[in-house]
């Protein structure tokens, strides 16, 4: 009995929707901290409206959409959807499945030296609960 993940677009609008309400939250204050503030009062202004900025230029950069649209989990092995294609890897193929946790996504080390770098999202859980997910179909 197979399991399929869809890639779930709407944790990641939600995301971005977070974003654009710290934003409204963060830049205010930041603009209070530049204008009212001693010297570390303006440190933190000028590095809140820095970080605004950049929430900003995200909010207006479309969702992400990565290339493998669904994930096919079965009994030892894993299929990735991207279209028409199907690749199949089975448990045989993989080195290491692992977190990585400064780019917060999912890597898949296959034994020929290649690697498949999984955003989280499918079926909507986050990385770690994907990781757990995809180790659980591999065994």
């Amino acid at each position: 009995m197979s399991e399929l993940l869809h890639f779930d677009e709407a944790s990641e609008r939600s995301y971005a929707r977070l974003r654009a309400l710290s934003t409204l939250l963060l830049l205010p204050a930041s603009f209070y901290l530049l204008i009212r503030g001693g010297f570390l009062g303006k440190l933190l202004g000028v590095a809140g409206i820095a970080i605004s900025i950049s929430y900003l230029r995200r909010v207006r950069r479309p969702s992400l959409r990565p290339p493998i649209e669904a994930l096919e989990l079965d009994r030892g092995a894993i299929g990735l959807i991207e279209g028409d294609r199907r690749t199949l890897i089975k448990r045989e193929d993989v080195a290491r499945l692992r977190l990585d946790e400064e780019k917060l996504l999912v890597r898949i080390e296959l034994k020929g030296g290649g690697r498949i770098e999984l955003l989280p999202g499918y079926g909507g859980l986050g990385a770690v609960a994907l990781l757990e997910r995809l180790d659980r179909a591999l065994r």
